[in-house]
């Protein structure tokens, strides 16, 4: 393995480690410089379920960088998915 591909892995794996689960710490990181941290930070904000992570999210969508941008569409389907789901739970049960 190159030492490129050695940092594009450790990088986001510091990220991980500073953000945790704080979701501002993760949108932060959307703007990152490694696109690998960019990555990483998209899925974790869709993988938070907070569907305010959406705006910052969709400001992204032109990222240059083309995993980037997959994972960012990857996260706003899946706060989509949970958004249907909450909706649906309010509903009255079988017709």
């Amino acid at each position: 393995m190159t030492l490129s591909g050695t940092l594009s892995q450790v990088r986001p794996l510091a990220a991980a480690k500073a953000c945790g689960t704080d979701t501002a710490c993760w949108t932060g990181k959307l703007t990152d410089a490694d696109a690998s941290v960019r990555v990483r930070a998209a899925l974790e904000l869709g993988r938070s379920g907070k569907a305010e992570a959406a705006a910052s999210l969709m400001k992204q969508l032109s990222d240059k960088n083309l995993d980037a941008r997959l994972a960012l569409i990857q996260a706003l389907d899946w706060l989509s998915d949970d958004a249907a789901a909450g909706a649906g739970a309010g509903e009255g049960g079988d017709v």
